[in-house]
């Protein structure tokens, strides 16, 4: 009979440990305890501020339209190009298809596909353009996530010509909004 009882302690994964010691429960410190809320009260700002900026980039790119698409061939919410989507792995949507069918890329789908468009943007910032957050160009305050906007409307290319120019060279996509303008609307 014992023989079947350790058995089935060992098959349950309790082991030896929790038959001499059951109520053994490890206690966090106060350090500890303030440090795992600081860290999680962190995570949870930084996620607020990357929805708020979603929202406002989606705003400005297609009044939080995820269906919509325009004659230039960008599509959903954050107007996504078929480029784009290749470089950061989603073969299989196209302008053509997302035209028939807008439920190829559903909502969830592409707010995943901008956020690893941000990610790979920030990356570069990080790396090139970290010197000139904080400064002002033409009046205009630069920031990270102005930085950011700019690179979705434009390109990397088009925020390093604008940057290293001091503002002189200022790109404008087809509707004629500016690299400056999407750097303006991320200022605070």
């Amino acid at each position: 009979m014992k023989k079947c009882v350790v058995l089935l302690l060992l098959l349950l994964g309790t082991g030896f440990s929790n038959i001499y010691a059951p109520n053994k429960i490890e206690q966090e410190t106060p350090q500890a305890l303030y440090e795992k809320h600081e860290k999680q009260r962190k995570e949870d700002i930084k996620q607020q501020q990357i929805n708020l900026f979603l929202l406002k980039l989606g705003k400005l790119e297609s009044n939080n339209n995820w269906q919509i698409y325009n004659k230039y061939g960008y599509m959903g919410e954050w107007q996504l190009g078929e480029a784009a989507l290749r470089t950061l792995g989603y073969h299989d949507i196209t302008f053509k298809e997302f035209k028939k069918n807008p439920n190829i890329f559903p909502p969830d789908l592409q707010k995943e596909a901008v956020i690893k468009l941000m990610d790979f943007n920030e990356k570069r910032i990080d790396k090139y353009f970290s010197d000139y957050i904080g400064k002002s160009i033409n009046g205009v305050e630069i920031t990270k996530e102005g930085l950011l906007a700019a690179a979705h409307l434009g390109g990397l290319g088009s925020v390093r010509k604008y940057l290293y120019s001091n503002g002189k060279v200022n790109k404008r996509d087809a509707y004629k909004t500016s690299i400056e303008d999407y750097i303006k609307h991320f200022e605070e």
